[in-house]
């Protein structure tokens, strides 16, 4: 079923090269040539079971990578000016998090747009925060921002500008995904993967071990032997997939 629903998506791929190449004739002996080589290569589910066999039993637990797209309300360790939270009264934002969360909360899609992208927090203490707003943002963004803060919290806000700040939500996302990146392509199995198939790329990163604490459930008696090729999918490059 492995080499099955490899050879129906790359010839589905196929058909639409087909379809708009200048020369039809060649590129369907393209399609063919590509599905000759990869009649031999072990299906990505094969694979990645004889890495995960031959992989060592001790190997040493990898940091938890930096979720790329961090939740609104969590601290960014990045951001270090921001870090210390500030004593204020209840309701009140203690951190750039919190506002950026605030302006979720409140569905205000565009203030929060320009609050990822364009304003790298400074400081910030009760009523009062301090930002630096790069170029591509509204000149009444700070003004904006205090009459929407003031609407929120019932508090008088003061927005001023200043230099020197952090990096944007946009930028610590970027450094996230990779950094995340780099630590999975330092994982032996992944580097193996990436080696059987050329040009292949990483799409996304998930995390799916356990968190401190939790309990992993135990396998399914009935799962299929073939599951694996399942919840790993990884396709020939030739064919226009990665994983």
């Amino acid at each position: 079923m492995a080499g099955l629903g490899r050879t129906w998506q790359m010839l589905l791929k196929g058909v639409g090269e087909v379809q708009i190449a200048p020369q039809p004739m060649a590129a369907c002996e393209m399609v063919l040539i590509r599905l000759a080589h990869v009649a031999d290569l072990p299906s990505p589910g094969d694979l990645v079971k004889q890495l995960t066999e031959n992989a060592p039993s001790a190997a040493p637990a990898a940091p938890d990578p930096v979720s790329a797209e961090p939740t609104p309300g969590d601290s960014t360790p990045s951001e270090p000016t921001m870090a210390a939270a500030v004593p204020t009264a209840a309701g009140q934002p203690r951190d750039f998090d919190d506002i950026i969360a605030l302006c979720s909360a409140h569905r205000e899609a565009r203030l929060l747009a320009y609050l990822s992208d364009y304003v790298r927090p400074v400081a910030l203490a009760e009523g009062q925060l301090t930002i630096e707003v790069l170029p591509g943002a509204p000149s009444d963004l700070a003004a904006n921002l205090a009459a929407a803060l003031r609407q929120w919290t019932g508090t008088v806000w003061a927005v001023d500008l200043a230099g020197g700040g952090g990096p944007t939500r946009s930028e610590a996302r970027q450094a996230a995904r990779a950094a995340a990146e780099a630590e999975a392509v330092r994982d032996p199995t992944v580097q193996a993967v990436l080696a059987a198939f050329p040009g292949a790329q990483i799409e996304s990163i998930k995390d799916l071990r356990p968190a401190a604490g939790a309990v992993r459930p135990p396998p399914m008696e009935d799962d299929d032997e073939d599951s694996e090729d399942h919840d790993f999918i990884a396709e020939d490059p030739s064919a226009g997939t990665g994983f």
